[in-house]
């Protein structure tokens, strides 16, 4: 795989994949908080139960929205069907619904992505990898298509 990238928020993918052309865009979540672990899980959640490992763009942005845009005073019985029946519309079990094998591979996922995070020193979101070997300054970008602009210059060295 050519691209990392390390996120929270998985809103910038589709864009970044249309702008580049690059189709091949894997992420893995920065837990810096807990409200980030959560969404880890979610979406690893999603991952497992994925045919090529990873949700689809579309699927990943109805996750992004579950987890950010769920009022924090939502009772937990209804957060639960909430994400009960995001999961089955995508014929996945939800996070609560997983087996204890299932439960295991997710956090394996998490803690591989903690791993990574922890070698390449990643600090902030979004942050991208490109061939392995480039870090790009995502914040001295002004927009996306300047980012994009600059993952296809690195993809062609």
């Amino acid at each position: 795989m050519k691209y990392f990238l390390y996120l929270v928020a998985t809103a910038v993918v589709p864009e970044i994949k249309k702008l580049t052309g690059v189709k091949d865009i894997r992420s893995v979540h920065v837990t810096f908080n807990e409200s980030a672990q959560l969404a880890a899980f979610v979406y690893y959640a999603a991952a497992i139960q994925s045919p090529n490992g990873e949700p689809s763009d579309k699927l990943t942005e109805q996750l992004f929205a579950y987890t950010q845009d769920t009022p924090k005073d939502t009772p937990m019985d209804k957060r639960k069907e909430m994400l009960n029946n995001l999961f089955a519309q995508y014929k996945m079990n939800s996070p609560y619904q997983l087996t204890q094998t299932q439960q295991e591979e997710v956090f394996s996922k998490m803690d591989q992505a903690q791993k990574i995070i922890e070698a390449a020193n990643i600090t902030s979101v979004p942050t991208f990898i490109v061939n392995g070997k480039y870090l790009v300054n995502t914040p001295a970008h002004k927009n996306l298509q300047d980012l994009a602009n600059t993952i296809k210059y690195l993809e062609a060295k």
